[in-house]
């Protein structure tokens, strides 16, 4: 098990689609895949660009399930925001340091 999936265990699910759990046991890090961030088909981006996911919008996200009504730039978006959310937590808690936000 990887640090970035022990780090993402019990933590809230931050990309809450319709059909989130809410997290915890089930979190584990969804990576957002775009080119635009290096990554595609078969490659994963960095571990930056993660959001701690549950495992029912883990499936969605990946296309696995899929939610009647939701488009897939609307599930884009949600994760996207996840990813956000999830990198303000990572920032808050000293896991990401920028310039002189050390503590």
């Amino acid at each position: 098990m990887s640090a970035l999936t022990k780090l993402a265990r019990g933590r809230n699910c931050t990309i809450r689609l319709p059909v989130c759990d809410g997290g915890g046991p089930t979190t584990v890090p969804a990576h957002f895949r775009s080119q635009r961030i290096g990554a595609g088909m078969g490659i994963k981006p960095p571990d930056l660009f993660i959001a701690f996911a549950c495992d029912p919008c883990h499936s969605v996200v990946d296309g696995r399930t899929h939610i009647e009504g939701l488009s897939k730039d609307e599930v884009r978006h949600a994760h996207l925001m996840g990813v956000v959310e999830t990198q303000k937590w990572l920032l808050d808690h000293g896991y990401i340091v920028i310039g002189g936000n050390r503590k």
